[in-house]
């Protein structure tokens, strides 16, 4: 296995999804203060008695720590869960304007109707696992990508079959019943999380460019029981390369990102590897060499807000 910019004696945290391992180490110096929630508007250092006020925005592009942990969180989720060999598929359901009077912009209802087709599919084939998404285009209209965590039916190959793809999105078309279905088999997708976390907050080469579609307090995606939800484990750096070692593991990416205020004073540096299992097959080579970059914050955002943001963006 390849060196790592990881210290072998630093505790980390690994994350094991599916196919997907990530570990981060995360180095604080100095020690972040000892905040808490003073009120609904402010927070409170316990050392000094110095209040901050609590941020709060309409759009979640305001709020970015909030929309990294949510991406992140769904990244793992769906990689924890998605199997592509077993048949796995994307639908991704729209709305045609017609019939709902003009642009979806009523997330609530977006997922009432979801609630309704899948019961419809639950009916004809009966139950599976999934992951929906909710996913505002530029107009302000919803649309939806539900990730079917089962061989519900055979999708068709598009290339071979171009008559067959058709008929099935036009039959779980009438079953969503609000516009169209687009079906999609994830047969060639050797990363389903990253593949759609990063279509979530990227306009193309424009990097975090759809994060001021999405309203405050939005729930970007809902799962059903079934679903894993992965947690980490603490060991030492030195342990975790050692099991990953053993298990064969490809390590496709590695990242330091140091974070300062914008006088100078350096409050952590993240380390994040990323590995892929040799059970995996494929493993597409991202990028072995370590990347480092810094992000600078402004002084007057503590610490405590400075560390929750930089912990999931330097992974994103």
């Amino acid at each position: 296995m390849q060196k790592t910019i990881l210290d072998p004696h630093r505790l980390v945290k690994v994350y094991r999804c599916g196919e997907h391992v990530e570990v981060i180490q995360t180095a604080v110096d100095p020690k972040p203060p000892n905040v808490r929630r003073f009120d609904a508007t402010h927070f409170i250092n316990c050392d000094t008695g110095e209040l901050f006020v609590a941020r709060r925005s309409d759009s979640r592009c305001e709020s970015p720590e909030n929309v990294m942990k949510t991406v992140v969180r769904l990244r793992r989720i769906i990689n924890a869960n998605v199997c592509p060999k077993r048949g796995d598929m994307m639908i991704t359901l729209t709305y045609d304007p017609k019939l709902c009077g003009g642009p979806m912009r009523d997330a609530e209802r977006v997922m009432d109707d979801f609630e309704r087709f899948r019961a419809r599919l639950v009916a004809l084939y009966g139950r599976f696992e999934y992951v929906a998404v909710i996913e505002p285009q530029q107009s302000g209209s919803w649309h939806l990508h539900v990730l079917v965590l089962s061989g519900l039916f055979p999708v068709p190959d598009l290339r071979r079959d171009r008559k067959a793809w058709y008929r099935l999105n036009h039959s779980i078309g009438l079953l969503w019943a609000q516009g169209f279905a687009h079906v999609r088999s994830l047969r060639d997708c050797s990363n389903v999380g990253l593949y759609l976390s990063s279509y979530l907050i990227n306009d193309g080469t424009k990097k975090r460019a759809r994060l001021h579609y999405y309203p405050r307090g939005i729930r970007i995606y809902r799962c059903s029981r079934g679903i894993i939800r992965p947690e980490p484990q603490t060991m030492t750096a030195a342990d975790a390369l050692a099991q990953l070692a053993a298990a064969e593991s490809a390590l496709l990416h590695q990242q330091q990102t140091i974070i300062e205020r914008d006088d100078g004073k350096q409050l952590q540096t993240v380390r994040y590897c990323y590995f892929q299992l040799a059970a995996a097959g494929r493993v597409t080579v991202v990028n072995r060499d370590a990347v480092s970059r810094t992000i600078i914050i402004p002084s007057a955002v503590n610490a405590y807000v400075s560390n929750a943001l930089a912990a999931d963006d330097a992974i994103t």
